[in-house]
């Protein structure tokens, strides 16, 4: 990939005596804004230029030439609009590829592809069909009077509608039927995310997810094999998660295995098991986890090396939080907002060949190591100051505030029920016996307390050791 120009040079710009400040726009005739150049050269097409682009080169690409940009300066990691080694938006309008990643991570990406060019099951079936987002009539099961309007949300793990009637909560609908125009296409789950954030994989980080899809556990069958089924049967499906982070981790860092592997995909959890069992004929893994495993869009299968899960948009509230419910559909940004950290809301299309960054700062942190919420911190709970302590135990770093955050977190949820049980689920799968169960409860305070947080431990995990050793034995062995 081309590189972009390395300068920490401020280029000064002269003062045009007919700029008005207002929107960095130079007024009178024949002038051109400060914030604009022409690129390429001749072709009479302007690109916006933030009038905060410090450094610029001239650049030969296939015969043309193009004149890049880059940001001056440190990254700001609590900005939300700076990441490292980025190229105005607009450069990337003329065909310039947005770079995503500093100079030592350049080779993970290639370049961006459009959204029309990704493409859907033929025959969608499922949350692809659903008319997300729109006007929809209902009227729930014995009521009389009028047919209402309300906004479709999502499905229910049953596949009954959701529907946003401006009520506190969304509720959960018999029917819902929205008005249907000729020819109308079907909403694309990647509607919403930045077209600088779907690229194809460099060559190295192609192999290692090809790798990771094509692997074959002795009397199993590889996880291609289940999401070429999905596609089949008419819905769209995702590598998730830890796969894709560990795939750019190794990748980075060099060496290293990845065998877990996390399917997200736009079937429900009744279609997903449906597919499972026709591939268990096949030699496939049959699914492990109970029917009301479904409630949470989750089928496990036997082995616990692979997780089917259906795209999650939302939850339904409830006064007891244990009996909200998910909310499913197809949209991957709302699924992505709703993940703990932004490099595990990375996913890849298998069949397309496509990595997609919906927060747009994943592939950076996997691939730099660094810990950053996908979620507002508000709205975190318990299991996501848990799973920053696991993570921090592995490696990671925290981004600038994390560790302030995940205080404020724990302290605000440490304290509810269940906390055993939290904790048992982030244990390592080797802590199958009291002793092991002990040693890596006595590694997860040493976490915590070179972070500043042992009194966290001390007060909310120590007087439930006994049971958390329990369950963690019983979870592993």
């Amino acid at each position: 990939m081309t590189g972009v120009a390395e300068t920490n040079k401020r280029v000064e710009q002269p003062m045009d005596p007919n700029r008005s400040e207002m929107n960095g726009h130079t007024q009178g005739p024949g002038s051109q804004s400060p914030s604009e150049v022409r690129s390429p050269e001749g072709s009479g097409r302007r690109v916006r230029r933030t009038t905060e682009t410090p450094g610029a080169e001239d650049t030969e690409h296939r015969g043309r030439k193009w004149t890049r940009f880059r940001r001056d300066g440190p990254l700001d990691e609590q900005s939300s609009e700076r990441t490292p080694g980025e190229l105005t938006k607009s450069a990337s309008v003329v065909g310039v590829r947005a770079e995503a990643l500093e100079d030592r991570h350049r080779g993970l990406l290639g370049r961006t592809v459009p959204l029309d060019r990704i493409q859907l099951p033929k025959k969608p079936r499922g949350l692809l069909n659903d008319p997300l987002g729109r006007k929809v009539a209902w009227k729930t099961k014995g009521e009389s009077g009028e047919t209402q309007t309300a906004t479709f949300v999502g499905r229910t793990h049953t596949g009954k509608p959701v529907v946003d009637d401006g009520s506190s909560r969304p509720r959960v609908v018999a029917r819902a039927v929205a008005p249907r125009k000729g020819g109308e296409p079907t909403r694309h789950p990647l509607q919403g995310v930045s077209p600088r954030y779907l690229r194809r994989p460099g060559a190295e980080l192609k192999a290692a997810l090809t790798t990771i899809l094509d692997h074959v556990e002795p009397g199993h069958l590889p996880a291609r094999a289940y999401a070429d089924a999905l596609v089949n049967a008419g819905h769209a499906v995702y590598v998730v998660g830890g796969a894709v982070r560990d795939a750019i981790r190794q990748v980075v860092q060099g060496g290293g295995d990845v065998r877990d592997v996390d399917l997200v995909t736009t079937a429900l959890p009744k279609d997903i098991r449906d597919v499972v069992g026709q591939l268990e004929a096949r030699g496939g893994q049959p699914v492990s986890s109970p029917s009301f495993v479904d409630q949470f869009g989750a089928v496990l299968l036997e082995g616990d090396k692979m997780d089917l899960v259906t795209l999650k948009v939302g939850s339904k509230p409830h006064e007891t939080p244990k009996k909200s419910k998910a909310i499913f559909g197809s949209d991957v940004m709302k699924d992505a907002g709703l993940r703990d950290f932004t490099l595990n809301a990375l996913y890849y299309d298998p069949v397309n060949g496509v990595v997609v960054d919906p927060t747009g700062r994943g592939v950076q942190d996997a691939a730099d190591g660094v810990l950053r919420l996908a979620e507002n911190p508000d709205d975190c709970n318990a299991s996501h100051a848990l799973r920053y302590f696991k993570f921090r135990g592995r490696g990671y770093e925290p981004a600038e505030g994390l560790m302030e955050q995940v205080r404020a977190i724990a302290e605000r949820t440490f304290g509810a029920r269940g906390m055993p049980a939290k904790v048992a689920r982030i244990s390592v799968g080797s802590a199958d016996h009291d002793d092991a169960a002990r040693a890596w409860l006595s590694d997860l305070r040493r976490v915590m307390d070179r972070d500043g947080m042992a009194d966290l431990y001390d007060r909310h995990i120590a007087p439930d050791e006994d049971e958390i050793v329990r369950r963690i034995v019983e979870r592993n062995r």
